[in-house]
């Protein structure tokens, strides 16, 4: 899933309670699907450019993409203020 991810003081309370993967690993969207149970997962959409920064190499590309990029933190996906 790509995105980017904010949560609030909630998070450290639900990392808690996750196991680890078969990878060894524990997982976002387990922390993603506890939000949604609760009824507490919101989501915004990004408008403008947006890329991997998944290795060491994509990493600093962020940095050089045009400041063209609006992000809503506050917008739901029924378009409701959150906070």
């Amino acid at each position: 899933m790509s995105g980017i991810f904010m949560y609030d003081a909630t998070v450290m309370h639900i990392v808690e309670g996750l196991r680890p993967s078969g990878g060894g690993e524990l997982e976002i969207t387990d922390v993603n699907n506890a939000y949604l149970r609760e009824g507490a997962l919101h989501y915004g959409t990004l408008q403008g450019s947006w890329t991997d920064v998944g290795t060491p190499q994509t990493l600093a590309l962020p940095n050089r993409l045009p400041a063209d990029i609006r992000l809503d933190l506050f917008e739901t996906r029924d378009h409701r203020r959150s906070g």
